[in-house]
């Protein structure tokens, strides 16, 4: 037994053991942690896979072949967007592994490839590209970029006007891109001599901006540097291409500096203090900011206006989107002559447009007119009975542009790209998914699918429940049903490629927007946080016991990736009765430890969503309560309580280089339940199947 101490108190830990991400552990054959990982992945494949192996291959060839359809009919980034003197888009060759980035010269007609990592001296397996910033004359590409897919990401330099092949001190990267940093964001001040980048630190937190000069011998210039742990920096450029915004934020406060772009020996001005519990987000229009902000209590936000030169003058920002109790706003894009606003009203998704001339701007400021006055525009999105899973502003680089283009998904539907132009009043899909390249099975199942929403009383609230079914579900009556409820983040419904073959084979799909998820606004995200989390545990298993007594679901598979792990392996420690099976994908299932172990990573970072266990024993013990490793031996008593039931069977997958969830915890949560399946008489070689990824992070196979 190892002792692990929790706020001064002594606990033992059976399976403290397990606890090391050492690869040299990992790989010795004759170390208790080897073998233990050897045993289950043996476990997974025996009995899981090789006896399904035919299945399972026809099953992924499906997947690909759709996929494949769909990578070819559909794709946002072939859209161009205009930026100066190019226009940019992205090519995708169903056979390539990656996308190709072009760009045309509007001056001269002349298309280019900017970026093309399919044809590199070196190969990779994975990339994933999260920024590409051209410099202002066009000659240089800053991109940042993962080649390893473990969340690692660095900054490299191409560039445009040569092709002479360069050393880089990266290992996994190309050698004809010149590597910066490891870090995580990038913007061009307008000489495009001088860039700022931002920097993680050991423990990938975006802490530092540097600033470095095209050319220079002279270290690269630290600007900024955040020390508290609990905030994340990143940058932005403004719409208008004035300003480098520089944005530190935690779960729930904001500070923002700003930096001229037009001078490249300017230091950063802090615009808006740290005040906790308060978040801003700022775009610069023309001599205006524009502030996204909940500051004064206004939990769904509101959007402000205010003179550059008065920003620090609150009495000064005026008001031109007002907080509304029922609406909250999800994203504002900013034009020259309108707002965008992506708002969602009882767990419905809108766009509205608010329209306006630098004269109304003016007047609002000068108190000469209400905003009360300004008309917001709600566009109509609806299909039939379907309403929207998600709605994406698009990239819209031009701010002077009459056109906003967004992408919007259904739960029955694969994404589309839209447009509206204020100008015309129109709406238009400009890019959408063409089922004839489907085979004529598929685009029948597609076009049999159905949507249902549904709400389920949970205590004195009505949780929404999305509900996908094909014809055949009715007959079957088997569920699928995913869960996540934390951070704000909605559970995306959009309906999936592989969620076709299960639709196929008569299984619904279903998701559970529990409190701690974004769903109804930032209010159902904080009836599910900190002192409040059980709530969102109680509302999964409202609906999941919904499912089985009133909505006849004859076999209920739930599914919980992360966070939402956390709430099913809650919820599956009190009633296991209710679940034929569980998938749990890197979840989260000691928040105890996380919470009270600074060592691990983002703990100080989600002080704000769990409490500070380490410094309030109020909190420690109420997460406590509901921790899914510590409270394991009520598993145990359900398990007994029910004698009758048929515990489920329990996948469980990670990967050992993941950052967020590390596999060790996973692991101990696998070693502990096993052992408490023991103690009830049930064998756990026939219930848990858990395999880990050498290699994988936190969204890959693990």
């Amino acid at each position: 037994l190892k002792t692990l101490k929790l706020d001064g108190s002594s606990k033992l830990d059976s399976y403290k053991w397990l606890e090391t991400t050492s690869s040299s552990v990992l790989s010795r054959k004759t170390s208790r942690v080897n073998q233990f990982y050897r045993i289950h992945n043996h476990r997974y494949s025996t009995k899981l896979i090789n006896p399904h192996l035919d299945q399972l291959h026809h099953i992924q060839s499906e997947i690909d072949r759709v996929q494949k359809c769909v990578k070819k009919a559909y794709n946002s980034d072939q859209i161009p967007e205009v930026v100066g003197r190019y226009e940019y888009t992205s090519e995708v060759d169903p056979n390539a592994t990656f996308p190709r980035f072009m760009r045309k010269n509007l001056d001269t007609g002349i298309q280019e490839i900017l970026l093309d990592l399919n044809n590199t001296k070196e190969e990779f397996d994975y990339v994933d590209i999260s920024a590409l910033k051209v410099s202002p004359n066009g000659k240089v590409l800053a991109f940042v970029a993962d080649f390893e897919g473990l969340e690692q990401y660095s900054i490299y330099l191409h560039r445009l006007s040569d092709s002479r092949v360069r050393d880089t001190s990266a290992k996994a990267a190309p050698t004809e891109f010149e590597f910066v940093a490891k870090g995580s964001g990038v913007e061009w001040f307008q000489d495009s001599n001088s860039f700022l980048y931002v920097v993680q630190n050991e423990h990938n937190r975006p802490a530092q901006v540097f600033q470095r000069s095209l050319g220079s011998t002279s270290p690269d210039q630290l600007l900024f540097s955040e020390e508290n742990a609990s905030f994340y920096v990143s940058l932005s450029l403004s719409r208008d291409g004035q300003i480098i915004f520089v944005m530190s934020n935690s779960k729930t406060t904001s500070e923002i500096h700003a930096i001229s772009a037009d001078d490249s020996k300017s230091s950063p001005e802090c615009i808006i203090n740290k005040n906790a519990g308060n978040r801003y987000f700022v775009e610069s229009l023309a001599d205006f900011y524009i502030i996204v902000t909940n500051d004064h209590a206004c939990d769904n936000y509101r959007v402000d206006i205010v003179q550059h030169d008065m920003i620090q003058q609150r009495d000064q920002w005026k008001s031109l989107v007002h907080h509304r109790n029922d609406v909250a706003i999800d994203d504002v894009c900013v034009f020259q002559s309108f707002l965008a606003l992506i708002v969602r009203k009882d767990g419905q998704l809108f766009v509205e447009i608010l329209r306006f001339s630098r004269n109304t701007l003016i007047d609002v400021l000068e108190s000469n007119l209400s905003s009360n006055s300004l008309q917001l525009e709600r566009l109509e999105l609806r299909t039939n009975s379907d309403t929207p899973s998600t709605l994406q502003s698009n990239l819209n680089f031009d701010p002077n542009s009459s056109k906003f283009r967004f992408t919007i998904s259904f739960p029955t539907t694969l994404p589309c790209a839209v447009e509206y132009d204020t100008s015309s009043n129109s709406l238009h899909r400009c890019s959408e998914f063409d089922d004839s390249v489907l085979v004529q099975q598929d685009r029948e199942l597609l076009r049999s699918l159905k949507c249902q929403f549904e709400y389920v009383k949970s205590g004195d609230v009505r949780v929404p429940v999305t509900i996908v079914q094909s014809p055949l579900s009715e007959s079957s009556r088997h569920l699928l049903l995913n869960v996540y409820g934390s951070y704000g983040i909605c559970l995306n419904s959009e309906l999936r490629v592989e969620y076709l073959n299960l639709l196929r084979a008569g299984i619904s799909i279903g998701f559970a927007h529990v409190r701690g998820g974004g769903e109804l606004g930032p209010k159902w995200y904080k009836d599910g946080k900190e002192m409040k989390k059980k709530n969102g545990i109680d509302d999964f298993i409202a609906v999941s016991k919904y499912f089985r007594e009133d909505y006849g679901i004859k076999k209920l598979c739930a599914k919980g990736f992360s966070a939402g792990g956390l709430i099913l392996c809650s919820a599956l420690n009190v009633h296991p009765e209710l679940f034929d099976g569980i998938i749990l994908k890197a979840p989260f299932v000691d928040i105890v430890r996380a919470s009270t172990d600074r060592s691990i990573p983002l703990s100080e970072h989600e002080i704000e969503e769990w409490g500070d266990a380490i410094t309030d024993p109020s909190i420690l013990q109420y997460i406590e309560s509901y921790c899914p490793y510590t409270n394991l031996k009520s598993l145990g008593e359900s398990i007994l309580t029910h004698k009758k039931i048929r515990f489920p069977s329990i996948f469980i997958s990670t990967g050992c280089e993941d950052t967020r969830v590390p596999s060790w915890m996973v692991s101990k949560y696998v070693a502990k339940l096993e052992d408490q399946l023991k103690r009830v008489h049930l064998d756990p070689s026939k219930h848990v199947f858990f395999t880990t990824a050498l290699g994988d992070s936190h969204f890959g196979f693990g």
